[in-house]
Order: C-alpha cells, then sequence, then structure tokens
C-alpha cells in the first residue's frame, strides 16, 4: 500500500502479525538472478484492524542481513 525508504506498509489478515515482531524482509524483489536483493531485518510497529478479515501492518526496516 506505501513504501518508504526505512520501511514499508501492507494489507494482511489479522491473526498473522503482532507488534514487536520480526520478520526477514528482501526488499523489492526481482525474479532476475543478476539483481540485486538486499535483504533486512523488519520489526512490524503497527498493525491498524481496518475490518473483521483485513489489518494493515506497518514494518520498519532496522538493519541489513548480509550474507
Amino acid at each position: 500500500m506505501n513504501i518508504a525508504r526505512d520501511g514499508f506498509y501492507f494489507l494482511s489478515t489479522p491473526e498473522l502479525y503482532r507488534r514487536g515482531m520480526q520478520l526477514n524482509v528482501t526488499w523489492i524483489y526481482s525474479p532476475l538472478p543478476e539483481s540485486p536483493r538486499p535483504n533486512y531485518v523488519g520489526k512490524i510497529v503497527r498493525v491498524d484492524t481496518l475490518s473483521q478479515h483485513r489489518c494493515g501492518v506497518a514494518v520498519q526496516l532496522v538493519q541489513p542481513i548480509f550474507a
């Protein structure tokens, strides 16, 4: 739904995500083998209840993961 330099916001089902959870995030995925695939540790900073079946999830990109 929304992308910023240090995070993003997306829609999901309410029971999947909780504030404070950490995620491994592949930022701007491309299936091309020559494309860089920067990976990050993300932290859920907000979960908005939008309806009974939907929620909005705000994720802050905390730090890059170096392979």
